[in-house]
């Protein structure tokens, strides 16, 4: 619900990206396992996988977010940066041969060409963006190349970050 508390409603089918922020400890992270938990609701893990990374080692609140669709999770820096890395260099090379062979420009039209070829949506969900900031070479070039791949639309990419605090003068 929005401030006024009408319902907000929106097909995340249409988003390539969205970025959710916000002060610390204000529910960003529970709004992202809400919206995560609905689109399990309504696609099988056939259809959807999630990839999670969220660098607070061990301390997450994606832990216990256990469904099927999750093929992955990470909470450790430098596991989330080689998930990262391997969807860029592993899947996105493969998935651009599956689509790309089939004349195709995204997966929702690869989809609507060949549904019964089983080639799930991939999401993937950065949580606590600024802890991998502090990684700055490395994130830089990652969050580059997966800007790139999101472009295919090979890939769903969202992204949770924390504003830092406005300290009184």
């Amino acid at each position: 619900m929005n401030e006024r508390g009408d319902v907000i409603r929106h097909d995340f089918k249409l988003l390539e990206s969205i970025i959710i922020t916000g002060m610390p400890r204000k529910g960003k992270s529970w709004f992202t396992l809400s919206v995560l938990t609905q689109m399990c609701a309504f696609c099988s893990p056939k259809e959807l996988h999630l990839y999670i990374g969220d660098p607070k080692d061990g301390i997450s609140d994606y832990n216990n977010f256990v469904l099927p669709h999750v093929k992955r999770f990470e909470s450790e820096d430098s596991k989330v940066l080689n998930m990262l890395r391997e969807l860029v260099k592993v899947e996105a090379p493969r998935r651009t041969k599956i689509i790309g062979d089939a004349s195709n420009v995204n997966i929702w039209d690869f989809k609507a060409k060949y549904p019964d070829v089983d080639l799930p949506v991939i999401d993937v969900v950065v949580d606590e963006r600024v802890t991998l900031s502090s990684m700055e070479k490395e994130y830089s070039r990652i969050k580059y190349a997966l800007c790139k791949v999101k472009e295919t639309g090979y890939f769903n990419y969202g992204l949770v970050k924390t504003e830092k605090e406005k300290v009184p003068a």
